[in-house]
């Protein structure tokens, strides 16, 4: 899961510009952390925009924050984030369309705002212990330091994971 923040920068000033080219009157952009100076970019065209602005993907504990066995038998998730610390999660299968559906049926509505969306928020805590009840594993949640944390994973994959988490 490495971010290279140049390619996306560059990624999206190329369709963004060809947008422009072509005489698209809306863009619609999905932003978050990374991409903020993308969507300062895309608001200096001469184009309308609204901003998309997912919460953390509630898939993600189906890959990369899947709990994992540990030693004692139980199941572990591990991350920096407080334990009761409210994440703002989406189920991006289920929801994002709902968010996005908004924007496109009321363009000028949310034109140039940043439309933030969750299906809710949820500590890590909440997490584990829903996993628990649906697959009938014990799963903790365990708080790590960032340093940790960080040695966990390749360093390219930590300078992205650990910037994401901190903010909560």
């Amino acid at each position: 899961m490495t971010v290279n923040v140049d390619q996306i920068y560059t990624r999206v000033h190329a369709r963004a510009d060809a947008a422009v080219e072509a005489g698209v009157q809306y863009l619609n952009f999905s932003t978050y952390l990374h991409t903020t100076d993308t969507e300062e970019y895309i608001r200096s065209l001469p184009i309308e925009s609204a901003f998309f602005a997912p919460g953390s993907f509630m898939q993600n504990y189906l890959s990369m924050w899947a709990p994992y066995l540990n030693d004692d038998g139980a199941y572990a998730i591990n991350n920096i984030v407080s334990p009761q610390a409210p994440l703002p999660l989406i189920d991006t299968l289920g929801d994002t369309g709902k968010y996005v559906g908004a924007i496109l049926a009321e363009p000028d509505k949310y034109k140039a705002k940043v439309f933030s969306a969750a299906t809710g928020l949820y500590s890590s805590d909440e997490v584990s212990q829903a996993i628990s009840k649906v697959t009938g594993k014990v799963v903790k949640y365990n708080q790590m330091s960032v340093e940790v944390f960080r040695s966990l994973m390749p360093p390219a994959v930590a300078d992205d994971a650990v910037p994401m988490n901190e903010v909560y």
